[in-house]
């Protein structure tokens, strides 16, 4: 799977929201910059804050939730209505803000946001938000979401 370059004025805003989450401690339920998020709130937080949405991710169940199969397979449909998304996009290539799942066939296990930078992985680890490059590059994601990028004007 290739990386592909976008809007340089996306990639920038990206950056910028993603390093001010870098740190941010593990709390579950939480969606706080540098108080606690976890991994599904993150997520949230980042294209909230990216695409100018007010999602209601307080609805969304604790990520210590998504350690079963079925309540994580739940979370993930909650996630993604909550955002406009392709369909399908084009697994041949991943860019900067897209959603990466992993886990197994039968249940997603993670996500991630892909950063402005080739190889950049950026994620709730457990203990903080940090970036990391992909242990076995972006092939290893079970699922990719595209979210739909606003027309600038409306930024």
């Amino acid at each position: 799977m290739q990386w592909k370059h976008i809007d340089p004025e996306i990639e920038a805003r990206l950056a910028l929201e993603l390093y001010s989450w870098r740190g941010t401690p593990y709390l579950s339920g939480s969606s706080v910059k540098r108080v606690g998020v976890d991994c599904a709130r993150f997520i949230c937080a980042v294209l909230d804050r990216m695409y100018n949405l007010n999602t209601k991710i307080s609805t969304l169940p604790c990520d210590r939730h998504l350690h079963d199969p079925e309540s994580a397979i739940r979370a993930l449909k909650q996630i993604m209505a909550l955002y406009p998304h392709e369909k399908a996009p084009n697994l041949t290539y991943v860019e900067p803000g897209d959603i990466l799942v992993v886990g197994t066939k039968e249940a997603p296990g993670h996500a991630m946001v892909v950063g402005p930078k080739k190889n950049q992985l950026w994620h709730q680890d457990g203990s903080s938000v940090c970036m990391t490059p992909p242990r076995f590059g972006f092939t290893s994601a079970t699922k990719i979401y595209r979210i739909y990028r606003p027309v600038k004007d409306n930024w």
